[in-house]
């Protein structure tokens, strides 16, 4: 009997040891898109594929399909799955899938307590960019040698992943910014935020003060134009309450037209040119989309190139952003480049299916101010992932 006893607890050991290996793989590649390759000019993040060698995961997302509760949740979803393939949008379908397959897949670890690993995996990212900006000063060839892009080639030659190892000094050519095994900078800024929402905001953690200093060091040694959301995204957070007293089904509606009466100012004023390109960057999607007509107002115009010749001889930044290689808008923006004002209104549904607070719709429109969001890194679904479990950016259920 006492042996029996045994052989179940080293059994269950070595479940949970093995449960724990992919879990630890997958934030490290999770954390560190540099080491992934692309096809065609699109990265196939490699934590989408290690999951599936826990066949206990599987089981749970299979649990979590036919579970009842679910069905409404499972049909809003295919049904925006469908509209984006009607719409020959096949690759937003797949971004959607993925970034759904990961937070299902956070859900699952969160219930096996091996949140831990984010932790790590995002660690191991601050110390590579700790060496990088020490070898900066020290020895710069060695800062290049185990930058993202150098990394990347290294591991998957002409299949390497798109990266910026953009380590240019910033505050008066005084500090250098590094960004460890993330495409660049402001994506590694961008996780470091939210990964500390998430240490901040985890109740089943000991919270220690060497990870803080850690976390202020990354910041510091990071530090882009996406590192000022978190004042931002903290005031979202604490004062959740006041700013939920704006119905959730409104909210969307509200941002964007604060939002694109922001872009018109700086329109106005001259802002959004080549000669301030980060900030026109980021807003000039919410002045153009207004200016689409017909089809591609309803269902989107698909890249940049087809907004349209007289919106890009009106708008310089345009043109530059597309002979520089960006196809995408940011923001929410970029869902109306991809599926239209109608996608736009499908998705703002689909937030308040899934119970999202006004304040968890800001928190989002934030998080993705840079980017669209459907963009299937690392950031972008912790995002989602903080809306739907800290209290107050979700409606209790």
């Amino acid at each position: 009997m006492h042996n029996s006893k045994k052989d179940m607890v080293t059994k269950g050991h070595r479940k949970g040891g093995y449960t724990s290996f992919i879990a630890f793989l997958f934030f490290f590649f999770f954390a560190s898109p540099a080491l992934s390759p692309a096809f065609g000019g699109r990265t196939i993040y490699l934590h989408w594929l290690i999951v599936i060698l826990d066949w206990r995961f599987l089981r749970n997302v299979f649990n979590r399909v036919i579970d009842k509760k679910n069905q409404k949740y499972v049909l809003a979803i295919m049904i925006f799955l469908l509209f984006c393939i009607v719409n020959h949008r096949l690759f937003i379908a797949f971004k959607i899938v993925s970034i759904i397959w990961c937070i299902v897949y956070l859900f699952y670890v969160k219930e096996k307590g091996l949140f831990k690993y984010l932790y790590i995996g995002v660690n191991i990212n601050i110390v590579i960019a700790i060496m990088q900006f020490i070898f900066y000063y020290t020895n710069r060839n060695w800062a290049y040698i185990i930058g993202p892009t150098n990394i990347s080639k290294f591991v998957w030659g002409n299949f390497a992943t798109q990266t910026n190892t953009n380590m240019y000094a910033i505050f008066g050519n005084k500090l250098v910014r590094v960004c460890g095994w993330s495409r660049e900078a402001g994506f590694f800024a961008s996780l470091l935020i939210i990964c500390f929402f998430c240490y901040l905001y985890d109740t089943k953690i000991r919270k220690r003060k060497a990870q803080y200093i850690l976390y202020a060091i990354g910041f510091i040694i990071s530090f882009s134009k996406a590192s000022l959301t978190i004042i931002p995204l903290f005031c979202v957070i604490h004062f959740s309450k006041y700013i939920n007293r704006i119905p959730a089904r409104f909210a969307s509606i509200v941002y964007i037209a604060i939002t694109s009466m922001a872009a018109g100012v700086l329109n106005g004023i001259g802002y959004l040119v080549v000669e301030h390109e980060s900030i026109a960057h980021r807003f000039i999607g919410y002045h153009v989309v207004w200016k689409v007509r017909g089809k591609s107002a309803v269902l989107g115009f698909g890249t940049l190139k087809e907004i349209g010749d007289g919106i890009i001889s009106d708008y310089s930044i345009l043109g530059h952003l597309i002979s520089t290689g960006y196809d995408e808008l940011c923001g929410w923006a970029g869902i109306v480049e991809y599926l239209g004002f109608l996608g736009l209104g499908i998705w703002i549904l689909m937030l308040v299916l899934f119970r999202i607070s006004a304040s968890g719709i800001l928190f989002l429109m934030l998080a993705t101010f840079t980017v669209d969001p459907f963009t299937a890194t690392s950031f972008v679904v912790l995002a989602y992932w903080i809306v739907l479990n800290i209290k107050g950016l979700n409606i209790k259920r």
